[in-house]
């Protein structure tokens, strides 16, 4: 590898014999996310497809797992090209790869942000038909999940943008707010664990 490389490496590598275990991760990466490109993208495909051709299944759960369907999407269209793509620059000893990892963080939160607030608001669709299964069709109807989901979206795109500007302080943000929303959906899955036997209104 050349000097430059070795300057971007964690750690200050300089000989190519400490360098090979880095190039190696990378390499390995960058197939594993090759072969998941496809995968991802052809199940989250197939996800929306059967929802779009049978409207009936268009309740509040599967909007929400819509939305889930929709970022994963992104993930296979966007995020791991792009990684592939700052591998590829690294290996080659460029460094004008600062734009591509910007861009990879600011996907990187959106989506991230999205998938976790939807498994969230998903495990509290399922709480609130379970303990209140006789008031939820009036409680979460799918234009209220429709609502919800375009919410997460919309506040994520600028959460995100934001980042390029105060990186730093938008992670701190970002690994509060998980820890928020792990701790909310570990609440709701034990309150469903320890929930007296009752169906919930829908699936």
């Amino acid at each position: 590898m050349a000097n430059s490389t070795a300057d971007m490496m964690p750690g200050g590598l300089e000989s190519d014999e400490e360098s090979s275990p880095f190039e190696i991760s990378l390499i390995t990466n960058s197939v594993l996310n090759a072969l998941l490109i496809p995968i991802c993208i052809a199940g989250n495909v197939l996800v929306l497809a059967a929802v779009w051709r049978n409207p009936s299944l268009r309740t509040p759960s599967i909007v929400l797992l819509c939305s889930l369907a929709v970022s994963d999407l992104f993930v296979g269209f966007l995020v791991l090209p792009v990684n592939i793509a700052i591998a590829r620059f690294i290996l080659s000893g460029s460094s004008s790869y600062s734009r591509l990892s910007q861009a990879s963080l600011v996907l990187t939160i959106q989506l991230c942000c999205v998938s976790l607030e939807t498994m969230t608001a998903i495990s509290v669709d399922r709480y609130l038909a379970l303990r209140y299964h006789m008031r939820y069709p009036n409680m979460m109807t799918s234009r209220r999940a429709t609502c919800v989901a375009a919410t997460f979206w919309c506040k994520n795109v600028i959460l995100s943008l934001l980042s390029i500007w105060k990186e730093n302080a938008i992670l701190l943000v970002v690994v509060v707010f998980v820890a928020l929303l792990q701790f909310i959906e570990s609440f709701d899955t034990i309150n469903i664990r320890f929930t007296p036997n009752s169906k919930p209104y829908r699936v």
